[in-house]
């Protein structure tokens, strides 16, 4: 299974190929965006077609790293028809 992450207007890509692609494997890449590849943004969009993002975060981390986490998200859900 993979993740990919696309920022199209910066040119920017990156591709995680993994075992498996659970809610705690997609909180694990949501961290390392935020933290890593984004940390100086203070707010960051997510467009995606998994409307458990936020409680997969929850699942995987502390309520309090959850919570920051998802603070610095603005999520936008693809529809049901537009879905992969």
């Amino acid at each position: 299974m993979n993740f990919m992450i696309t920022e199209p207007l910066g040119q920017w890509h990156k591709v995680s190929v993994r075992e498996t692609k659970t809610a705690i494997d997609l909180a694990e890449k949501i961290k390392i965006w935020l933290d890593v590849d984004y940390r100086y943004a203070e707010k960051v969009v997510l467009v995606g077609d998994n409307p458990n993002t936020p409680a997969s975060l929850y699942k995987a981390f502390p309520p309090e790293q959850a919570r920051r986490l998802i603070d610095r998200l603005e999520i936008h859900y693809n529809p049901k028809h537009g879905s992969w």
